[in-house]
């Protein structure tokens, strides 16, 4: 009975242990980095990295290695606040894969591995396709992280390995989004700064470009009775013109209009005469010979 409950509590010592020193190595990992958040490279494997196994029943490795970094974005986001660390991944070809699965080591080199939630943080796009960013909790950022998903032109799932290249990291978000460390007040500051000093320079080109063309204005305005004046002037000179033009022309319409209407009447004259002529000549005639008788 006394070996039985020495046992007992031995198990539950060393359980405490693994448990606190567990939590400490977390805590030792995640106090290696400065809070905040960083641009990681990765590199993508089809075959796992330390062993050359090949771990989803495929056997070539050359195509494996190029889908899976066809799938993979070249950088990952990594979050550290505290003792807590977030690595985002970008999966791209969403139309062409589903069941999104994602294996992470509890330490690096432990073969251990936990499937912890996945977040979808944001979308982008990428080799004219969605790239969906999963945003999931690691505990060790040196260690392996293997997705698992459903390729639907194989027609089964694949399983590769990524490695974060943390000596690497340089502090930035990229096109990812950070839903753990606040934007650097400082930087923010400064950018809104630009962004009024921008805003300034506009509306004072526009100010000016406004009092340019309200001068034009003015100056033309000013133009233009004169242009007006003139403009009259010439219109009424060549209503005289016009006008004068007329008046002489009239009377040579009716000169020709009355040479016409006597050259019409001419033969009617001419007709007459005939007519009476002709009549007289008859009566002398008739006179003579009555004269004779």
């Amino acid at each position: 009975m006394k070996i039985n409950k020495w046992m007992k509590r031995a198990a539950g010592m060393l359980a405490a242990l693994t448990f606190i020193v567990s939590v400490a190595s977390v805590s030792v990992v995640a106090q290696e980095y400065d809070n905040g958040a960083y641009l990681v490279p990765v590199t993508v494997s089809y075959a796992h990295p330390r062993t050359g196994e090949i771990v989803d029943g495929g056997s070539n490795e050359a195509l494996g290695n190029s889908m899976s970094q066809s799938i993979v974005e070249s950088q990952a986001l990594v979050e550290v606040s505290g003792d807590e660390i977030y690595v985002t991944l970008g999966l791209g070809l969403a139309s062409n894969i589903g069941n999104v699965e994602i294996l992470t080591e509890s330490q690096s080199g432990s073969e251990s591995y936990l499937s912890p939630g996945l977040t979808v943080t944001g979308t982008c796009v990428r080799d004219g396709d969605t790239c969906n960013h999963y945003r999931f909790p690691m505990s060790d950022p040196r260690g392996l992280i293997s997705p698992i998903l459903y390729v639907t032109p194989m027609g089964r799932d694949v399983q590769f390995f990524v490695q974060l290249n943390m000596d690497g990291r340089t502090l930035g978000t990229g096109n990812f989004l950070s839903e753990m460390v606040a934007e650097d007040q400082d930087m923010v500051d400064v950018a809104s700064l630009q962004i009024q000093e921008e805003t300034n320079a506009q509306e004072g080109s526009d100010i000016e470009e406004t009092t340019v063309e309200e001068t034009a204005e003015v100056e033309t305005t000013q133009e233009t009775p004169d242009l007006t004046e003139e403009s009259q002037t010439e219109t009424k000179d060549n209503e005289t013109e016009d006008l004068e033009s007329a008046e002489s022309e009239v009377p040579e319409s009716e000169e020709k209009e009355e040479k016409k209407t006597k050259q019409s009447n001419a033969p009617i004259y001419i007709g007459i005469a005939v007519v009476v002529i002709a009549i007289v000549a008859a009566l002398g005639v008739i006179f003579i010979k009555k004269r004779k008788k």
